[in-house]
């Protein structure tokens, strides 16, 4: 207990760069301090690596008092990798101190991710060797709904309750309150080596429990977990959803054994016993599983986005509703419909969305030395980042298209109306050049007294005034009655024809 003891104290020394984390840990108490779960996987080349769960702090502690602990050159080879849920206290300590963990990389863990404001002088540049310490960030897609009173339903964040404060939001690439819940969820790598021997640890999320919290509300709200077979996420209609699973596939030699996607503890501790593997030599050998997570749920991540950036194309375009679509006419209200000040800020938006997203993919890229010296990803899972990088620049430019497409939309609808109206200001005028000359035949003949209405000689004034009416009216509208008349006549030509 002294070493847990000496280790909190190391703990509260990260006070002034991750004020937030030891002020959460800090307010764990009783059971609080146990909510978590921790793994042992032990590695052997040529072996299938073994599996043990740790119910509690107290067996994991227990576990370590049974164990020589640190490892050492004079120690049987040992090659062990700890997986730990969330950021419960007890753990905390207990690996640690027998592991001798930086307290750092627990600290950094807590860090909130995901953020648009601060996300880039938040994160901190890696001055360490990433073969012994990474932090990849993943987004993550929930297949649940929360409980709300229909006056709350526009709240687009909520909060998880669990010993990591991650944020959860459903609000799409354009700001709409549409989107499935998502939240960014972190895993984190730490190991030491000594001799043949190295421990390793990798630190991880929980998943979404039974209830969040508003912010600055602390009544909790009910989470209704979904049907999983519901691969559609809310707000992505059938028209671009997704041909099949979301998430992309696993290799084939682990087809039996597909992950869950909701739980990445579970999903390592029960990928990683299955997989054999030729050489442990290097702790990174155990991340592999975890690797493959974070892209899979980055594919399916981009892939929302993808249907989101199709849709708007869609309804900015040609139609805001599918159901007026007409073959033939479908582009003629392209340029006339009104673009509002809404949408305007949503392109900006998701313009916004999609640098923050590309930065996050730059620093797990760089996490693993990606482009760098000291790589550690397999080239399939180089060349896969590379094609989400890739597949994001197109998305960008899409969006990019549409911002271009909007000042030309203003000045072309602009344009319209200025013909418009100037089309009425020339009816007017040739309304004006109509009565202008009956209106002065009819004061030149009311002067008269024997012309004035009522009068015996009133007449003259028709006799005048209604063939000029007439001779003005053929010359204004002559041509339309004549166009008029033909498409008649032609319209009855027709039904007459035989078919």
């Amino acid at each position: 207990m002294d070493h847990e003891a000496e280790y909190w104290s190391g703990l509260e020394s990260t006070n002034q760069w991750y004020p937030d984390f030891v002020s959460q840990l800090s307010k764990q108490v009783g059971a609080q301090q146990d909510e978590g779960r921790a793994a042992m996987i032990t590695f052997q080349d040529g072996a299938e690596p073994s599996l043990r769960v740790f119910k509690n702090s107290k067996a994991l502690r227990r576990y370590f008092t049974n164990s020589p602990t640190p490892i050492s050159p004079d120690a049987p080879v040992c090659r062990r990798v700890f997986v730990l849920e969330g950021l419960p206290r007890r753990f905390i300590q207990i690996l640690g101190s027998r592991l001798r963990v930086p307290p750092s990389f627990f600290a950094a863990h807590s860090a909130q991710p995901g953020k648009f404001v601060g996300s880039l002088l938040n994160h901190t540049l890696r001055h360490y060797d990433n073969r012994s310490r990474f932090t990849l960030i993943s987004p993550k897609l929930h297949q649940a709904k929360i409980q709300e009173k229909p006056s709350n339903n526009a709240n687009p964040v909520y909060f998880m309750q669990s010993s990591i404060t991650r944020q959860l939001a459903r609000i799409t690439l354009f700001g709409e309150f549409e989107d499935p819940l998502w939240s960014f969820e972190k895993v984190s790598f730490w190991s030491v080596c000594e001799g043949k021997s190295w421990d390793a640890l990798l630190l991880v999320d929980p998943p979404l429990g039974d209830f969040v919290m508003m912010p600055g509300d602390h009544v909790p709200r009910p989470v209704v977990h979904k049907n999983p077979d519901n691969v559609n996420p809310r707000g992505i209609g059938d028209s671009v959803s997704q041909d099949g699973y979301w998430y992309a596939p696993f290799p084939a030699d682990n087809a039996g054994q597909m992950p869950g996607m909701k739980s990445m503890f579970d999903d390592i501790v029960s990928l990683c016993p299955a997989r054999q593997r030729q050489s442990t030599e290097d702790p990174i050998t155990s991340t592999d599983i975890c690797r493959q997570l974070v892209l899979s749920a980055w594919i399916a991540r981009l892939r929302v986005t993808e249907a989101e950036v199709v849709r708007k194309q869609y309804q900015m375009s040609i139609s805001p509703d599918s159901s007026t679509f007409i073959p033939g006419t479908w582009l003629n209200g392209s340029w006339t419909r009104p673009w509002t000040q809404r949408e305007f800020g949503g392109l900006v938006r998701a313009k916004s969305a999609l640098e923050s997203i590309d930065t996050t993919l730059f620093y797990n890229m760089d996490a693993i030395g990606i482009g760098g010296t000291s790589q550690i990803a397999e080239e399939w899972e180089n060349e896969a980042w590379k094609s989400l990088r890739n597949t994001l620049l197109t998305l960008k430019t899409r969006v990019d298209i549409l911002l271009e497409a909007y000042p030309q939309a203003v000045s072309v609808r602009e344009s319209i109306v200025a013909n418009k109206q100037a089309q009425q200001v020339g009816y007017l005028t040739s309304l004006a050049t109509l009565f202008v000359p009956v209106s002065f035949i009819a004061a030149v003949f009311s002067m008269g007294g024997d012309y004035a209405a009522g009068q015996q000689s009133f007449y003259v004034f028709w006799a005048i005034s209604l063939p000029i009416v007439v001779v003005a009216c053929a010359y204004l509208f002559g041509g339309c009655v004549l166009s008029l008349l033909r498409k008649c006549l032609g319209t009855c030509e027709g039904e007459k024809c035989p078919v």
